[in-house]
């Protein structure tokens, strides 16, 4: 059988047949070009990651809001009423106390210098003026006379003065001292 060449003897010659590649046309981009894209992806990037986390901020946003919701619930408006009134009360009873400790002194000195036979049935005070008023019963005008001298000899109150005196029908002196004491006494610390 007759040879057939469907090569022709030149190309055969010079090697066999090569394949060719396709590629596209080669882009030439600048330096400036580059860092300019690749900032461009950084900021998208970014931009993305920045997105991404501003969701995951609002959903724990949320999840406190409605757990805030659920405690605001749960509260007791009657207690927390109760609690305001009891602070009231505890502020009054300080100042009261406070108030009890001034007049303590005071107290404990006419105490400490009440003759024997002598009831007192009224006090009245007025802080601004220091003046003390009692009222009281005493057996005989003589007690009387020696719980004036008592009250003088004590250095704290001032002034003690008698009025008012009178004997009533069951036998006993009404009287009334009006005494101007050291403010001093009702002063925090003495």
């Amino acid at each position: 059988m007759p040879e057939i060449q469907l090569i022709p003897p030149q190309l055969k010659a010079k090697a066999l047949p090569r394949f060719a590649t396709f590629r596209g046309p080669q882009i030439l981009l600048s330096r400036g070009l580059k860092i300019t894209l690749s900032s461009l992806a950084v900021v998208i990037l970014a931009t993305a990651a920045l997105y991404v986390w501003s969701l995951s901020l609002a959903s724990s946003l949320d999840r406190t809001n409605e757990e805030l919701t659920a405690v605001a619930k749960e509260r007791d408006a009657a207690l927390e009423s109760r609690l305001g009134g009891v602070a009231g009360l505890t502020a009054s009873f300080e100042g009261l106390q406070k108030e009890h400790r001034k007049w303590s002194r005071l107290f404990s000195i006419i105490e400490s210098r009440t003759v024997g036979g002598i009831t007192f049935t009224a006090f009245e005070a007025n802080e601004e003026t220091s003046f003390i008023l009692l009222s009281g019963l005493a057996p005989n005008y003589k007690t009387i006379a020696n719980q004036v001298k008592a009250f003088e000899e004590e250095e704290k109150l001032k002034r003690v003065e008698l009025t008012n005196v009178n004997l009533n029908i069951e036998g006993e002196v009404n009287f009334t001292m009006d005494i101007d004491f050291d403010i001093t006494l009702l002063k925090n610390g003495n």
